[in-house]
């Protein structure tokens, strides 16, 4: 008996559970046994008793490359050489890979990363700049208004937009 017989038979003992299987995994295991079936049937080659359904699968992309962890030596010099030169000529890239003992790529994806991760800084400082203004103008307010005696409150006092507008 071929292993593609013996899982067939195994599943068709398990008519019990079958029954108590929602529809959706019933129609899963129907489509399995279909499938287990149709690939024994065309079998002609007696090539084993093992099934391959997944003959069709492309063979596996290269692994990437892991992760480089740069040394404390390797981000300071680094980091001290973005900080007057946010690009690099091929000739810089050159020299400063080799002195820092990596690669051209490792040094191209570096400098590409940090300039990215600079982008993100600024743009969260000029959130974080346009935020402070808005609380300052909306603090100015509340201050003006107190002064006029539009609002009254006692300093540090939480004040109840619910009872203003009544």
């Amino acid at each position: 008996m071929t292993r593609i017989d013996e899982i067939r038979r195994e599943l068709m003992r398990s008519d019990e559970i079958w029954r108590e299987l929602p529809e959706t995994a019933a129609t899963w295991c129907s489509l399995l046994i279909t499938a287990l079936t149709a690939a024994a049937d065309s079998r002609t080659d007696g090539s084993g008793s093992h099934l391959n359904l997944f003959s069709n699968k492309q063979p596996p992309k290269k692994k990437r490359k892991s992760r480089t962890a740069f040394t404390n030596h390797q981000i300071f010099e680094l980091e001290k050489r973005f900080l007057y030169q946010k690009y690099l000529s091929p000739a810089d890239r050159d020299e400063l890979a080799q002195s820092l003992g990596l690669s051209n790529a490792q040094v191209i994806t570096w400098f590409q990363n940090r300039r990215a991760k600079l982008k993100r800084d600024m743009e969260e400082l000029k959130k974080d700049v346009a935020s402070h203004k808005i609380l300052s103008d909306h603090s100015s307010f509340i201050k003006t208004m107190t002064q006029m005696g539009l609002l009254k409150h006692k300093p540090g006092e939480v004040i109840d937009i619910k009872k203003l507008t009544e």
